[in-house]
C-alpha cells in the first residue's frame, strides 16, 4: 500500500488546492421535493459533483460528490441513501461489491493497454486502492425517490458516497466517489436525489444532475417527486 500512498498524496494536495466546488452544484429539498431557495442545507453542507470523464463511458459514470460543512458544528451523518424518479428507477444501478471491484479493475487494465507513460494511470490505480479491501458480491438498484440503497455498508469502501457513517468537520469538506450504470438514454436534465440521515434523526435532502453538469436555468425550479 506504500505505493498507492505515494500516488494519492498528489491527487490530496490537488483537491486541496484546487477549485472546491468546480462541477452542478445542488439544489437543495423539502420533503415534498419542492425547491428550497437557499446556497447550503440548513445544517450549513454546500454540495456538488462533477463526472470523472477519463473513468466514464457512455453507461458508466464515475462521480465526485464534494460535501462542505460551512457551520461551526462537525455534521455527524449516520447514512446517505441515493435514489431516483421511479420512473428511471430500473434504469440507474450502483454497483457494490465485487462488480464494483471488477469493474474498476477491468477500466484500470484498458487504461494501461492504452497508456504510453504510468502517469496515465493515478486516476484508476488510486481507486482500485480504495477497493482493495473490498470483497462482498451485491449491488444496489434504485427503488424509487427517497429509497435506501439495498446493500450493506460493507459493500462499499471507505472512500464511496455510500461506506457509511461520515463525520465532516467545521468549515472544511470531504469528497466522495459514486459509480453509476445507466441502463437506458436518460434525459440529460435527469437527476438523482442524496438523503442525509444524521446522527440524532433529522433528515436532509438535495437533488443532483445525473450529467453532473449545470443544467438549464428553467428546469432548476422543477419538481423532483
Amino acid at each position: 500500500m506504500a505505493c498507492f500512498a505515494r500516488i494519492l498524496l498528489p491527487l490530496v494536495l490537488t483537491l486541496a488546492t484546487g477549485c472546491l466546488h468546480s462541477g452542478a452544484m445542488a439544489v437543495y429539498l423539502d420533503e415534498q421535493g419542492k425547491l428550497i431557495d437557499r446556497e447550503e442545507t440548513g445544517r450549513g453542507l454546500v454540495v456538488s459533483c462533477t463526472q470523472d470523464y477519463s473513468l466514464s463511458d457512455a453507461t458508466t459514470r464515475l462521480v465526485n460528490v464534494t460535501l462542505e460543512n460551512r457551520s461551526q458544528l462537525a455534521q455527524h451523518l449516520s447514512e446517505i441513501r441515493v435514489s431516483v424518479r421511479p420512473e428511471v428507477a430500473q434504469s440507474v444501478e450502483v454497483p457494490a461489491g465485487v462488480e464494483l471491484q471488477q469493474w474498476v479493475e477491468a477500466l484500470v487494465a484498458q487504461r494501461a493497454l492504452q497508456a504510453e507513460r504510468a502517469s496515465a494511470l493515478v486516476a484508476g490505480l488510486s481507486v482500485v486502492a480504495a477497493l482493495d479491501a473490498t470483497h462482498h458480491d451485491g449491488s444496489a438498484l434504485f427503488d424509487g425517490v427517497l429509497a435506501v440503497s439495498a446493500v450493506a455498508s460493507t459493500a462499499f469502501p471507505e472512500q464511496h458516497l455510500l461506506s457509511g457513517p461520515t463525520t465532516i468537520p467545521p468549515q472544511l469538506f470531504l469528497r466522495r466517489f459514486l459509480v453509476l450504470h445507466l441502463k437506458a438514454s436518460l434525459k440529460p436534465t435527469e437527476r438523482f436525489i442524496l438523503t442525509f440521515k444524521y446522527e440524532n434523526g433529522a433528515v436532509e435532502t438535495v437533488g443532483l444532475p445525473l450529467s453532473c453538469e449545470e443544467p438549464p436555468p428553467d428546469r432548476k425550479n422543477a419538481s423532483f417527486l
